[in-house]
């Protein structure tokens, strides 16, 4: 990083200025990334994963021992808090199961709202140099209407090694990175 102290006023503009890259330039690369992981799956996603992120991956799943020992290191305290939010995050979401009235707007007209469970869902959980347990939780709120659904399917991405991203009695889930 580059630190300018002091700059003079008529620097300013100059120096505010956000970074520009070249569109076409911008979605060549992100196209052929996107190709690579296509063609060669969870190894292209290690291998860019080193590249990008400085982080050699040997697994990109979580395994039950890592899951585990994570959460032997969890304070009681944190645990608690952590269950109460879960619960209260879970009974939100638990009383938006609600029957929708159909209304008729013209004869032979039906109207309502149908809320229905996502079937995969995906989670960026970012983590800087905090766990953000409330971003996993409130992430993850809309999953009993998708589990009592019969879908359950998650996939949790973060930096490789930003934070342990960890809790109490885990729900199914795939993450895809190591707890470090």
């Amino acid at each position: 990083m580059k630190e300018i102290k002091y700059p003079n006023k008529l620097n300013w503009p100059e120096l505010l200025k956000r970074p520009e890259f070249e569109r076409n330039q911008f979605t060549k690369v992100v196209s052929s990334i996107l190709t690579e992981v296509k063609e060669n799956g969870d190894e292209a996603l290690i291998q860019f994963t080193e590249k990008f992120d400085g982080v050699k991956l040997d697994a990109l799943l979580v395994s039950q021992q890592e899951v585990e020992i994570a959460n032997s290191q969890v304070s009681e305290e944190l645990s608690a808090a952590i269950k109460l939010a879960k619960a209260n995050i879970e009974k939100f979401h638990e009383a938006q199961n609600i029957t929708e009235p159909v209304i008729q707007t013209t004869k032979g007209v039906s109207c309502w709202r149908r809320s229905v469970g996502i079937e995969k869902v995906g989670l960026y959980i970012p983590g800087g140099s905090a766990p953000l347990f409330s971003t996993i939780l409130s992430g993850t709120g809309s999953c009993p209407q998708s589990a009592s659904a019969g879908r359950h399917s998650w996939t949790m991405v973060r930096y490789p090694a930003s934070c342990v991203c960890s809790w109490p009695n885990p729900p199914r889930c795939r993450f895809s990175s190591p707890v470090p």
